[in-house]
């Protein structure tokens, strides 16, 4: 019996929160883009299939897809403790990145806690955008696959290294970057999906550009729903446990490499009662790994 046929599957279909193409709607600036909700769609957003892949973790790899499932062991963890998280889960995030990707050197540079049900109405003093502490709901990447903005947030990056590190990853001859998700508590709403980046072309992906410093640009992606209906495979694990914890790619230097950002976002399933459902609670990292 294949491990797939032991699992009943809970394939729905969801809303996903696409952005405009290129060229129409909102232009993509830091600041000004309006707040996507779940629950709360537009004229982009489009009804996808979303395929459970409980049982069939093994068939997706970051390399191919964009995206894997990590096992790490059951343990006390406390992700929303600051100090404990970049004490002891950085340094945990850094050996399960090691072995997955085969990286010589991880450098685990930040985490987002969510634990809100959703993004909430509450602004920013400057009045723009609400303050993200709920599941992010639109299709998106943190990163991009443009070299020069990479090379920027590698640039910028390495000034929170110390100097053995920062000549590591500065004298890198191919880095990249990943993102790790998991669930502090087993996923009973607004679980995170994956879209498959064999299925995603250039034309999908807008770059949402950010100064940080005067002159000095990062960028971000933001995928739109291409022309033909649901070419894009958006993936996602249902009821997904602690101890599993996505693996999802955010840049490659190597261009001979399948490299496109992973898009991804919550969705709202169509869970009975969901009023009555907690908040899902989760803990993001974000690291940049050099293999040579």
């Amino acid at each position: 019996m294949s491990p797939a046929s032991v699992h009943e599957s809970h394939d729905v279909k969801a809303d996903i929160n696409y952005w405009p193409p290129e060229g129409e709607g909102e232009e993509l600036v830091e600041g000004k883009i309006k707040a996507r909700y779940l629950g709360t769609g537009d004229e982009y957003t489009r009804k996808m299939p979303i395929i459970d892949i409980r049982g069939r973790e093994d068939e997706f790899t970051w390399e191919e897809n964009g995206f894997q499932i990590a096992i790490i062991p059951k343990r006390e963890r406390h992700e929303f403790d600051k100090k404990w998280t970049e004490e002891v889960y950085y340094s945990e995030v850094a050996y399960v990145l090691k072995n997955v990707t085969g990286a010589k050197h991880v450098f685990v540079m930040n985490h987002v806690c969510r634990a809100a049900p959703d993004t909430t109405n509450e602004t920013k003093p400057d009045g723009e955008n609400p303050v993200a502490n709920g599941p992010s709901a639109n299709a998106h990447a943190d990163f991009c696959i443009d070299d020069n903005y990479m090379n920027t947030m590698r640039e910028l990056s390495s000034a929170r290294l110390s100097p053995e590190e920062k000549e590591i990853l500065l004298k890198a001859r191919r880095w990249g970057v990943f993102n790790t998700w998991k669930p502090v508590k087993t996923v009973h709403r607004d679980p995170l999906a994956m879209c498959d980046c064999r299925t995603v072309q250039a034309a999908d992906m807008r770059l949402k550009k950010r100064e940080l410093f005067p002159g000095k640009f990062i960028a971000s992606t933001y995928f739109s729903h291409p022309q033909k209906e649901d070419t894009h495979q958006w993936y996602y694990l249902y009821e997904q446990k602690p101890e599993e914890m996505w693996i999802f790619r955010g840049y490659d230097s190597d261009s001979s490499r399948p490299r496109f950002p992973t898009g991804h976002t919550a969705i709202r399933t169509p869970e009975v009662g969901l009023e009555e459902i907690p908040a899902r609670e989760s803990i993001e990292a974000r690291a940049i790994v050099v293999w040579e």
